[in-house]
């Protein structure tokens, strides 16, 4: 017997999203984590950083969201190519920061985190904080 498919209630998503999204931010700022629990959530915000930075950047430059969903098929392909291959770019930039910090750099553990956090300052543009806004918008 076949079952039936069913699709998550939107408001199900909404409060998903908004969950990891409070609890991502909170993890952001505890002080008892070990070393590479850490390492994990400032590399994290860091990608989310550069990926919201770039999106927003993209859809500012196309005329925004509904510029966006109104795109035919073949520009919406486009488009997506074109961003997924800026944010590759972006993200191994990015990547290579974090890895030069943490296997370049001679210096202790607290001063490669301080390098960390401090490039993830760096990356808390308008673009990620737009997004962010909307994100906490359509979450709560």
């Amino acid at each position: 017997m076949a079952s039936a498919k069913t699709t998550p209630h939107p408001e199900n998503r909404k409060l998903a999203f908004g969950f990891f999204l409070r609890r991502h931010q909170q993890r952001l700022i505890e002080e008892d984590w070990e070393d590479s629990e850490r390492n994990h959530h400032i590399r994290k915000e860091a990608t989310f950083r550069v990926v919201n930075n770039l999106l927003f950047l993209e859809l500012e430059k196309r005329g925004g969201a509904k510029s966006i969903l109104a795109l035919e098929y073949e520009e919406w392909e486009s488009f997506k190519k074109e961003v997924t291959e800026k944010a590759r770019k972006e993200l191994k930039k990015l990547r290579e920061k974090l890895d030069d910090i943490d296997f370049v750099v001679v210096a202790g553990e607290e001063e490669k985190r301080a390098e960390k956090e401090k490039l993830v300052e760096e990356l808390d543009g308008h673009g990620y904080q737009e997004m962010i806004r909307v994100f906490e918008e359509v979450s709560s």
